[in-house]
């Protein structure tokens, strides 16, 4: 799910949650209100519009995305936090106030407005907000970084880490590989194969 923008949202790149078998990702977008009030689900995946009607939404059996957009008491069912994801438009007027003791991590901005973080949230929450950019680390404490990758990969070989791969290029084509990142259609890792 990439690219894709509702009412000037930019939702977020989600083939890691909804990887695509045929090449073209489907899913089914509820932009409501609803007349009975109910949002309900399907057996693939729903993406859910929350804009303030208070609707009650049903999660289907696929893996879904409620992206909040507005205040509201919305009531949720069957939500699988394994593998539904929620999405705040507006960290100032809606993630930071629904769960005290909240962590908020910001790792960068792929579209849409960039968000304001108020500190009087952060204060009557026990909230947290960190920004992080790996990058940084290369400059700044390199030493870091080894024993960081040296984790990461321990836990790929035992299977707790299953990156998703879009492209998979001869390294030949490795300047293919670079294009394909900088026109931003990779939906996941780009990996460069070596001939035998």
């Amino acid at each position: 799910l990439v690219g894709v923008a509702h009412d000037g949202i930019a939702l977020p790149t989600l083939s890691y949650n909804f990887p695509a078998t045929t090449g073209v990702f489907r899913f089914t977008l509820h932009n409501g209100p609803p007349e009975d009030g109910v949002m309900t689900g399907s057996a693939g995946t729903d993406v859910f519009m929350l804009t303030g009607a208070d609707p009650m939404v049903i999660t289907g059996a696929g893996k879904d995305l409620l992206v909040v957009r507005d205040d509201g008491h919305y009531r949720v069912k069957d939500f699988d936090p394994s593998q539904d994801r929620l999405m705040f438009e507006d960290m100032a007027a809606a993630s930071l106030t629904v769960v005290q003791q909240g962590q908020n991590m910001v790792i960068g901005f792929a579209g849409g407005r960039v968000q304001q973080i108020p500190a009087n949230l952060l204060l009557v929450k026990n909230a947290s907000a960190l920004g992080f950019w790996w990058g940084s680390y290369r400059r700044q404490a390199p030493e870091m970084l080894p024993p960081a990758f040296a984790e990461l990969i321990g836990w790929w070989s035992q299977g707790l880490l299953k990156p998703h791969v879009s492209h998979r290029l001869p390294l030949s084509d490795a300047a293919e590989a670079l294009k394909t990142l900088k026109e931003r259609r990779a939906t996941g890792k780009i990996v460069l194969t070596l001939k035998e």
